[in-house]
């Protein structure tokens, strides 16, 4: 397994977030008790319904602007291979730092509104 590095990954999140160098992307599903009187050792669980949410890290400069918690827009992540996640998500929370020394950064948290669509990147062509 080769690993990858994030030096080509990329935030396309409309009107919003520019300046990125850092995004987090969380699956989750329910998980429900499935356990009955028959199971003598072990519980039984059930997955339900899925979920998906973020953090998006970006520099400040004289461009970038907060934007409001419970906007929404469409949202593309993608890693250094070419994979994508996108979808619509709104905009949870944004946290803004600034530092006498050291850089102003912003902290954007998103939670999926809509279902995630997930891209393979192209299986590179092989040489005939």
């Amino acid at each position: 397994m080769a690993v990858i590095s994030g030096k080509n990954g990329n935030v396309a999140w409309t009107g919003m977030v520019v300046n990125t160098y850092e995004w987090t992307l969380d699956l989750e599903a329910d998980i429900f008790p499935a356990t009955t009187f028959d199971n003598t050792q072990f519980k039984r669980k059930v997955a339900g319904m899925l979920d998906w949410s973020g953090t998006v890290a970006h520099r400040l400069d004289d461009t970038v602007c907060a934007d409001w918690p419970g906007n929404s827009a469409a949202l593309t992540l993608t890693q250094d291979t070419g994979n994508t996640y996108s979808g619509t998500a709104i905009l949870a929370a944004n946290r803004l730092t600034v530092q006498k020394e050291g850089e102003a950064l912003g902290v954007v948290d998103f939670a999926g509104n809509s279902d995630l669509l997930i891209t393979p990147s192209p299986s590179p062509e092989t040489p005939s």
